[in-house]
């Protein structure tokens, strides 16, 4: 037993230095202590796998082209010099008037600000950012993306932009405006809604916003440890983007035509985990989908008619539930990125001829288990080599 506290020791101390170094992932230390006080498990150090920023980056349905427009700077750039603001003002009902701020920046993504001036000073202010597009053609700028909310300006050649339509606004309700280029470009560090992937590790933090698929760097300030934290506390592959709402502002870039520039997390919203940035589901995830089992062992596991199907379930309040081969399974799961750690719960211990060998060998499966990953419906359990011990596939 001596030996054994001391390897768990070694562990520890070799998990702390490993992870001092860098705070965000100081928050998987956090995690061992967790584990230690609810399990009575140390964590294995093949198990602290730190996520790494992935080089490439798959946004399937982020950025949809819609030809004829032109939706690369390319088009409006042989027309109007970018980075650029152009400014106006429009009437208000309840208000004095209306101020209006519109940047356009060379990576397609456009900033609009509108300020409602009360006559006694101060004012709302409300503010977005979105996808321009430009059309050569009929040399109109495109602001937005969703049909049926579009605005359209002509771009004239005094260095100004015409209004033309609101396409989701009746006729009574279309003003007509142009705005004028400033002289300066606008920093704009409005908090705006942002929906985009994000991901994490140990070079930092990333976020590619959904429209334009435009990356940025998240800095370390305001909001970052609630997101990062509910990031790794989110079953996700090693490295994998996750779609993300937050409020957040834009940092500009030391040089806008080839630095996007980073963004300060305001407020974390919500994760939406296996989803592309169009909402859809791209790929079954750990919890909320029913596992069978296909391979233990590298070996087939052989299901006929008078057998029952050998599964697990994660439910979102980390409770498993699954069926071994003879009795059921129950415990609970804990998971970091793609960490994963298995505590056994009670269950019946009924023997039967043909099914105990597979379960014995699950039961073993999940208590030596310490990452997990998802490759389509295929679910894998690894050991602390990153051996695969077990393969699952996703069920009806």
């Amino acid at each position: 037993m001596a030996t054994l506290k001391q390897t768990d020791m070694n562990r520890e101390a070799s998990i702390r230095e490993r992870t001092r170094s860098h705070s965000p992932i100081f928050e998987m230390r956090r995690f061992t202590d967790r584990l230690h006080e609810t399990t009575g498990k140390a964590i294995r150090p093949g198990s602290l796998v730190l996520l790494i920023v992935s080089g490439l980056m798959v946004l399937a349905g982020c950025a949809q082209q819609q030809p004829p427009v032109d939706s690369t700077p390319a088009g409006l750039a042989s027309r109007v010099d970018l980075p650029a603001t152009f400014t106006g003002r429009i009437p208000c009902d309840d208000c004095e008037r209306v101020d209006i701020v519109l940047n356009l920046r060379p990576d397609s993504l456009y900033q609009l600000r509108k300020t409602y001036v009360q006559s006694r000073g101060g004012g709302r202010v409300e503010a977005q950012m979105g996808l321009w597009r430009f059309s050569p053609e009929e040399n109109l700028l495109i602001l937005g993306k969703q049909k049926g909310l579009l605005k359209t300006y002509a771009v004239a050649g005094n260095g100004e932009l015409r209004f033309l339509d609101w396409e989701g606004a009746g006729n009574d309700s279309q003003i007509s405006y142009n705005l004028v280029r400033s002289g300066t470009v606008d920093r704009f560090e409005d908090v705006v809604k942002l929906r985009g992937m994000f991901w994490a590790g140990e070079g930092g933090a990333g976020f590619a916003e959904c429209a334009s698929g435009v990356r940025f760097d998240i800095e370390p300030g305001g909001d970052y440890q609630t997101t990062f934290q509910n990031y790794m506390n989110t079953p996700h592959d090693l490295a994998e983007p996750m779609l993300v709402s937050i409020l957040g502002s834009v940092q500009p870039g030391f040089d806008p035509q080839v630095d996007s520039g980073s963004i300060v997390i305001d407020q974390f919203r919500r994760f939406y985990p296996n989803r592309d940035c169009g909402g859809n589901l791209i790929r079954a995830g750990l919890t909320g989908t029913y596992w069978q089992l296909s391979e233990i062992d590298s070996k087939q596991v052989v299901v006929d008619d008078d057998t029952r199907m050998v599964f697990l379930s994660f439910n979102p309040d980390t409770s498993i539930h699954g069926y071994g081969g003879c009795n059921r399974i129950s415990g609970t799961y804990l998971v970091k990125g793609d960490v994963f750690l298995f505590n056994r719960g009670p269950m019946t211990r009924l023997a039967c001829r043909d099914g105990m060998d597979v379960e014995n060998r699950l039961l073993s499966v999940l208590d030596e288990a310490e990452t997990y990953a998802i490759e389509g419906d295929v679910l894998m359990l690894k050991d602390q080599n990153e051996q695969v011990r077990a393969r699952f596939v996703a069920g009806p």
